[in-house]
């Protein structure tokens, strides 16, 4: 997996209206399920579905668990390291 030897380039910035933005990284549970970590702890992550089959385009869409409800979210921008 390309992810491996790359994983300090898999950052996530998430941007809400009315909200801070939030940086984070794109990381990896054992048994592997994809989420998005924004700080210590578990509290703040957001767990993607079918993240492990998605491809982070521009203008495509990703589906991401926060709070107990599924949400799409577009990407805005993916960048080369």
């Amino acid at each position: 997996e390309e992810w491996k030897s790359h994983k300090a380039f898999c950052r996530v910035r998430r941007f809400r209206t009315g909200e801070d933005d939030l940086v984070g990284r794109l990381r990896r549970k054992p048994g592997g399920q994809w989420y998005f970590d924004y700080a210590e702890g578990d509290r703040d992550d957001e767990v993607g579905f079918h993240l492990g089959e998605e491809r982070f385009v521009t203008g495509e869409y990703v589906s991401i668990k926060r709070n107990g409800a599924m949400h799409t979210y577009q990407v805005a921008r993916v960048e080369q390291p």
